[in-house]
């Protein structure tokens, strides 16, 4: 019927940890690469500067967001 089909078997509570570790890592990672930019932007481009700056907050607090989700969700089910 589809490409993408549901799988056989439910996620295992290993498999959300590798998964969540794994935006974790995504999120800090592009986080960090648009800190390195921002640093290496032009001081005549300050709207550039201000989205970069906003974007790599973002992703940083993305990656916080999902660490205490998993961390609470940890807590809670065991």
């Amino acid at each position: 019927m589809g490409i993408f089909r549901y799988p056989e078997e439910p996620t295992t509570p290993a498999q959300w940890k590798v998964i969540a570790w794994a935006c974790i890592v995504l999120f800090l990672s592009l986080g960090s690469v648009g800190f390195y930019f921002l640093f290496q932007a032009p001081p005549d481009k300050p709207q550039l500067a201000q989205q970069l700056r906003y974007y790599s907050l973002a992703f940083c607090c993305l990656a916080a967001v999902v660490y205490a989700v998993k961390r609470v969700l940890g807590l809670l089910v065991g």
